[in-house]
């Protein structure tokens, strides 16, 4: 009777979340604040980077990939001074309104 194409739970997933993030980054731009998306995982080849790089791609945003940076765990001998954790969340502080995080359930 009627005729469904039937689509993957995860492109229907990125399609509302493109949704979504669309109309509330129309309405930033017009406030001028930049937008970033963090993603965090060890897989650079899964789902959750398919769906964090079509958000950054569609939305034409930032993409950090924590995988590049070295993080070291926190200690509180502050022995991890010189890793990139400070650089880059004051880089996302100052820089940027929003921030999306995107990572692995």
């Amino acid at each position: 009777m009627f005729n469904y194409s039937i689509k993957s739970p995860i492109k229907i997933l990125i399609g509302l979340l493109l949704f979504y993030f669309n109309e509330y980054f129309s309405i930033m731009a017009v406030k001028k604040l930049e937008s970033a998306v963090v993603f965090g995982s060890s897989n650079n080849q899964g789902n959750t980077y398919n769906i964090a790089h079509s958000i950054a791609d569609k939305l034409k945003i930032k993409l950090y990939n924590l995988a590049v940076y070295n993080i070291s765990n926190f200690d509180y001998t502050h022995q991890n001074k010189s890793d990139d954790f400070f650089p880059l969340i004051t880089e996302l502080i100052e820089n940027y309104g929003t921030i999306i995080f995107v990572t692995p359930v």
